[in-house]
């Protein structure tokens, strides 16, 4: 389920008022929270599925005009709005710069048990001069709502980086069209990117854990006055499912689940091999038509 829910999370990168205000959207049984756009972890955020479990502490954007000096918080955006499943923070003119930027999040449940939200970064240079620009975004991951339980690995490299983040659930990282990346302890990358001094990042960092987990990537453009470019990246978070054989939904270590406990049938009585379509587990006969076994009152 984890790897459908990356690959539609994917698809999305592909296809697509007042400070510090709150908005939530929904998508089915996913929701993505912003509770606060100006704080030194960037969005404050909570994304949780049908499960109801918060697996995301921050997600944030910051930018760096130039090859050096110091990278630039994205904050309290011109406006916002929070409309359905999307929501649109836009930056114009961003710390009188020149440099308009707008920022597009759309939350999707791909299963029952998943949420996923989707970034579309749109850089426009307004300055009047072609230029260099780096975008930097930042994740702070608490999967399953722990502190300090976190290991990641990377099971995509760049460009189109994938970091799968676990602690019994599992949340991905991923992005599209990236230059750079790196993984620390909480909060060696925020601290770097919130500092004087210019950041790069050095693709370290992983495998990592367990720890409080936070990673970034990066985007090194050059855009032509006038001219606009759109870089993606998201999280999909994928909830512990505990597997219940007979429920007739195949969970993760199952093999087969016919919806029945017994031996017979298409699955035997643990979901991990073909049914006998002979005898039940409990002695009874099955029946010649269904391969099922019969009811006690049908001995």
């Amino acid at each position: 389920m984890r790897i459908q829910g990356t690959l539609c999370l994917l698809a999305m990168l592909s296809a697509s008022a007042t400070a510090n205000a709150q908005g939530t959207i929904t998508s089915g049984g996913a929701t993505l929270d912003i509770t606060d756009v100006a704080g030194a972890n960037g969005y404050m955020s909570d994304l949780t599925s049908s499960v109801g479990t918060d697996h995301v502490f921050a997600i944030g954007l910051w930018y760096r005009l130039g090859a050096t000096g110091p990278e630039r918080r994205l904050q309290a955006p011109t406006t916002q709005t929070y409309v359905g499943a999307v929501a649109t923070l836009t930056y114009t003119n961003v710390d009188a710069t020149g440099w308009n930027i707008q920022v597009r999040a759309t939350v999707s449940e791909p299963v029952a048990t998943q949420a996923a939200v989707a970034f579309a970064v749109v850089v426009t240079n307004a300055s009047g001069a072609a230029a260099p620009i780096t975008v930097f975004a930042y994740a702070d991951y608490d999967v399953n709502a722990s502190v300090g339980g976190d290991s990641a690995t990377l099971r995509t490299g760049l460009p189109d980086p994938a970091i799968d983040v676990t602690d019994g659930a599992t949340v991905t990282f991923a992005g599209r069209g990236v230059n750079a990346f790196e993984v620390a302890n909480y909060p060696t990358l925020q601290n770097s990117l919130n500092d004087l001094l210019t950041t790069t990042l050095a693709g370290t960092g992983l495998p990592y854990g367990p720890g409080d987990w936070a990673g970034a990537f990066s985007w090194s453009r050059t855009i032509a006055s006038g001219a606009s470019e759109t870089l993606g990246f998201g999280t999909l978070a994928s909830d512990l499912v505990v597997a219940v054989c007979g429920d007739g939904t195949l969970d993760a270590g199952e093999t087969c689940d016919d919806g029945y406990t017994d031996a017979c049938g298409a699955c035997n009585a643990t979901c991990t091999a073909a049914g006998t379509g002979s005898t039940c587990g409990d002695g009874s006969t099955c029946a010649a038509v269904s391969n099922r076994c019969r009811p006690a009152s049908r001995k």
